[in-house]
């Protein structure tokens, strides 16, 4: 990549510029040209997307069953005073 070392005695003021204006058909021919290509895109996307439906359908599925199943069997119970004896414990050694 080359380095660009801009001479500050080459650049134009504000008050030299008469008009910075784009053609408005140029803007609006650019305008046209990236909607084309995001349509392009989207339809090339669009057969991964079906084919790998069924995939993310399933994982969301599993997922949900999974987390529900956890929940379910997981039996903690503490009885409040181990828990106060454990924290005692634990301030002793520290």
């Amino acid at each position: 990549m080359p380095i660009i070392i801009r001479n500050p005695s080459m650049t134009l003021d504000l008050d030299q510029v008469p008009r910075a204006q784009k053609a408005s058909w140029k803007t609006f021919g650019l305008l046209l040209y990236r909607i084309g290509l995001l349509l392009v895109w989207t339809v090339f996307s669009l057969p991964g997307v079906v084919l790998h439906a069924p995939i993310f359908v399933t994982a969301s599925v599993v997922s949900k069953i999974k987390a529900k199943g956890s929940v379910t069997g997981s039996c903690v119970s503490a009885v409040p005073q181990v828990l106060m004896c454990l924290q005692r414990l634990s301030l002793r050694r520290s």
